[in-house]
């Protein structure tokens, strides 16, 4: 972080997505069990994280809705 302010003065930091999806995927273990249902709640994650867009479609939304529930 200290050397892109050094080298990309101008820059805007954004947020690392391989950092965010790493604490999800911790957090879910944490309070998400059984095991597959964390793997369901993260895979409904990645597929909104993903998107190639800023608009999320709502099936994506609602997998993940479904997943957490």
């Amino acid at each position: 972080m200290n050397a892109i302010k050094i080298m990309f003065p101008d820059s805007h930091n954004l947020l690392c997505q391989f950092h965010i999806d790493k604490n999800a995927k911790e957090k879910c273990k944490q309070h998400v069990t059984p095991k597959n249902a964390c793997d369901q709640v993260m895979e409904a994650w990645i597929s909104i994280m993903d998107c190639p867009t800023e608009c999320v479609d709502e099936d994506h939304l609602t997998k993940f809705e479904v997943a957490c529930a």
